[in-house]
């Protein structure tokens, strides 16, 4: 829960995003997230620039992330679809929805269209020169 203070060590899978309070050697796994194969240091500082990449968030635990070496303390602040991992899933999912409506687009202008490609409008055709052919 938001505002929990939550300890991890190597082996551990970050179960919510985590703003780290104390580090020891940390490493975390964050291929899931960043496509990066190597584990990144993690450290408690501040960063230094608010605009700043997911990867380059050296400071913060991520959910559904292993930790493979060291441990830490940190505070949660998100949870669910309130963490990195949410918002990518969220847009996943928002991007097959997307896929689903142009999928039913298409399924439908294929079942309202005769083999010329003209759209048919309740029984009565587009008026294309290609449509004029009965």
């Amino acid at each position: 829960m938001p505002g929990d203070i939550v300890k991890f060590s190597s082996g551990d899978r970050i179960g919510a995003d985590i703003r780290l309070l104390e580090t020891k050697s940390l490493e975390i796994e964050e291929s899931a997230l960043t496509g990066e194969s190597i584990p990144a240091v993690k450290h408690a500082s501040p960063l230094s620039s608010s605009h700043v990449s997911l990867g380059d968030l050296t400071n913060m635990a991520f959910m559904g992330t292993l930790v493979t070496r060291g441990s830490g303390v940190g505070v949660v602040i998100g949870t669910g679809m309130n963490t990195a991992m949410g918002q990518i899933a969220g847009m996943l999912d928002a991007a097959g929805n997307m896929g689903n409506a142009a999928a039913k687009a298409s399924r439908a202008a294929r079942e309202n269209s005769d083999d010329c490609g003209c759209f048919i409008f309740n029984g009565a055709r587009s008026g294309s020169r290609c449509c004029a052919r009965t």
